[in-house]
């Protein structure tokens, strides 16, 4: 059944001012339903989707678990409360407008804007959608990926849903947090991010406009960002100007084709365009890094993989699970992960 989006109408909830999240969050005000989702896949769970893939506790990225009161499986109908995910996201003319983004009830998802937004516009409504749907991977050919994959792994379905990976809600964002995830720990991922929107987006994610007309020293000194600096200038430089069309990137007709334009991507590398193909709904490769080799090592058994040579023995170890590689390996980690934290990264 196809997803219905509506504007909605007004409400009482929590607003998201840019750049302060959590402040917002503390300061109850009116919020209006701007648009509804609905129905929703089967089994669907924001929490599940958002906690899924690191990029959720990248900048400007905020879960709010459901509070402490309320996580003793409190249910309605049999549906457990999920936490609300907080984060700016683009209108039509590309201003940045905050968003809550929650769930409910089981098959309905509702976008909530700053009452003193006004009544959103058509275009602004359908641009929400768009990315909303992306960064929930809420289509239909992702929705037909991730029963292709709880079926084909029924030992990882049988302990939650599976088969959505969050990402961002473009693949501009998405080509410049994989550039700060390479070549250093997860807290200089973090870093990186939040300075980025603090300094430069003012609290949203930069556009790619935005980045285009900050100097190399700038966003060296002020966003930590190192020798990434030219990598990201030159995106964005060549997205602001056309050069790098990402709309078609999105609809490449093949992983081939996309594989290649990523490949020319200027300092994306092996691991960045293995990534970035799975951030476009390609799993075939595995995003391959030090922590690919110690999973293997330790969930895999394999006690002699290495970082030399850890992106064969992932593509041989994966491999049965083709075409949907990148989802067996990252579900499986995720699941180590929160096996450590004791419970769902979403809680």
């Amino acid at each position: 059944q196809a997803l219905r989006f509506d504007r909605a109408a007004t409400c009482t909830a929590h607003p998201h001012c840019v750049g302060d999240a959590a402040t917002a969050m503390a300061a109850p005000r009116g919020s209006t339903c701007a648009m509804v989702v609905e129905p929703l896949p089967r089994g669907f769970r924001l929490g599940a989707v958002v906690c899924s893939y690191g990029f959720a506790m990248l900048a400007p990225n905020v879960w709010q678990p459901p509070p402490a009161a309320r996580t003793a499986k409190r249910r309605s109908g049999g549906f457990q409360r999920q936490g609300e995910l907080l984060r700016p996201l683009r209108c039509s003319d590309g201003s940045p407008i905050d968003v809550i983004v929650r769930q409910p009830a089981a098959r309905r998802l509702e976008v909530h804007v700053p009452a003193v937004s006004g009544q959103l516009s058509i275009a602004d409504v359908a641009a929400l959608k768009g990315q909303v749907v992306r960064m929930l991977r809420l289509s239909d050919i992702d929705t037909a990926t991730a029963e292709s994959f709880a079926a084909g792994s029924p030992d990882l379905a049988a302990h939650g849903p599976v088969g959505r990976l969050f990402r961002s809600p473009c693949m501009f964002e998405d080509l410049v947090k994989t550039f700060t995830l390479c070549n250093c720990g997860w807290a200089r991922s973090l870093s990186m991010n939040e300075a980025m929107c603090a300094k430069i987006g003012r609290g949203a994610f930069p556009s790619a406009a935005e980045l285009a007309k900050v100097s190399s020293q700038r966003l060296r000194s002020q966003c930590g960002v190192g020798y990434r600096a030219e990598r990201i200038l030159r995106l964005a430089r060549e997205v602001a100007r056309g050069k790098l069309d990402l709309n078609s990137l999105e609809n490449a007709e093949s992983a081939e084709s996309a594989e290649k334009t990523c490949s020319a991507i200027f300092g994306l590398g092996p691991f960045g365009v293995a990534n970035a193909l799975q951030l476009l709904g390609h799993y075939e490769q595995i995003a391959a890094d030090s922590e690919t080799a110690r999973h293997l090592r330790q969930a895999r058994g394999l006690r002699a993989c290495t970082i030399e040579n850890v992106r064969e023995r992932s593509a041989k170890v994966y491999a049965k699970y083709a075409p949907l590689q990148f989802l067996r390996y990252w579900t499986e980690l995720w699941r180590t992960y929160e096996d450590r934290m004791g419970g769902h990264a979403s809680e």
